[in-house]
């Protein structure tokens, strides 16, 4: 699985670049056989508006799952957009898959750290 990152109006520094992977490789990292590539984007909104990360996954399967929150912060956007996103995942890939298979995903034990 690929991750890219863009920014806008901000510099991203190695330690938020390393939170931004770890926070989507966790969030993704349940569904990881199913995502060609993660893209984030952040953009600072400056001053009261804060920062709004958006997120897209590619699948293997060609399409394409998004979302995007807003925050005080680039880490509290990032975090809340993590947690859209592995929601997003598991709706679209547990829809998609076969009514035997459903289950597997489903049982699955995933704890939230953050």
């Amino acid at each position: 699985m690929q991750l890219l990152l863009t920014a806008q109006g901000m510099t991203i520094q190695a330690p938020l670049r390393k939170r931004i992977e770890r926070r989507l490789r966790f969030a993704a990292a349940r569904f990881e056989r199913h995502i060609r590539e993660i893209a984030v984007h952040i953009r600072n909104r400056n001053g009261e508006l804060g920062d709004l990360c958006s997120v897209s996954a590619k699948l293997h399967t060609g399409e394409e799952v998004s979302v995007a929150q807003e925050g005080r912060n680039a880490s509290a956007a990032i975090g809340g957009a993590a947690k859209r996103l592995r929601h997003s995942l598991a709706r679209r890939i547990e829809r998609a898959a076969p009514a035997g298979n459903a289950g597997a995903l489903a049982g699955a034990t995933e704890y939230w750290i953050g």
